[in-house]
């Protein structure tokens, strides 16, 4: 199964206030985990990119992975 994210928009996103980010969204595709922060950032939540042991990780606060899991899913990173 081949997973097409959304086409990135050209629009500017400006990033929520910043949190600790404790907890790791896997599965996330190199060239495409920036398109997956704004993504995440557009719908309020804090995110960040990391290079994980096993690959690039999108890093979240532990109270928003769920949500943002569902919103990488819904839009096509994972």
């Amino acid at each position: 199964e081949t997973l097409t994210p959304k086409a990135a928009s050209q629009e500017t996103i400006t990033a929520p206030p910043a949190e600790p980010t404790d907890e790791e969204v896997h599965g996330v595709d190199v060239l495409t985990i920036e398109d997956g922060v704004k993504a995440l950032w557009k719908e309020g939540v804090y995110a960040e990119s990391s290079m994980g042991c096993t690959g690039p990780v999108i890093k979240v606060a532990a109270k928003n992975i769920h949500k943002a899991e569902d919103i990488l899913r819904s839009n096509g990173y994972i």
